[in-house]
């Protein structure tokens, strides 16, 4: 029993060494990742890669390290060109123009929302007050 014993050991720690040596290696280069998008696509522009949600989503990505770029480029100046991509974005006028219709609807909705509260009091003057305490809850 004790050699059955012994031998099923030692053909475990036999096949655990074997296999060790080639744990880690990889073949060939890193596939690129998906939904990241890469520098000569952020660099030129190209769609979907200039929008501000596939932007921020490669910056905070954490494979950031393997998203592939050119050899002298650094991961910092890879950052800095997201970066300065993001505030292109955000100072674009169309995206100024998007956060204000946001805004002005956001503001719509709250005031809809107050008034239908409001407009269950029984006197204009609780429906009034009401109505001020809802928006100055809301922000407004």
């Amino acid at each position: 029993m004790n050699k059955l014993l012994s031998i099923i050991i030692f053909s475990l720690l036999w096949n655990n060494t074997s296999l060790s040596e080639n744990m880690f290696d990889y073949i060939g280069p890193p596939k690129e990742l998906d939904g990241v998008c890469w520098y000569q696509a952020i660099y030129e522009k190209q769609k979907p890669c200039d929008r501000l949600d596939k932007l921020r989503e490669t910056y905070n990505s954490m494979f950031f390290d393997l998203i592939k770029r050119p050899i002298y480029v650094s991961e910092q100046d890879f950052k800095d060109l997201i970066s300065k991509r993001i505030d292109e974005v955000l100072d674009s006028p169309e995206y100024k123009k998007k956060e204000r219709e946001r805004k002005k609807a956001r503001k719509n909705e709250v005031d809809l929302n107050c008034s239908i509260i409001a407009g269950q009091a029984n006197t204009w003057l609780a429906g009034r007050k009401i109505y001020k305490s809802c928006m100055k809850a809301e922000g407004y």
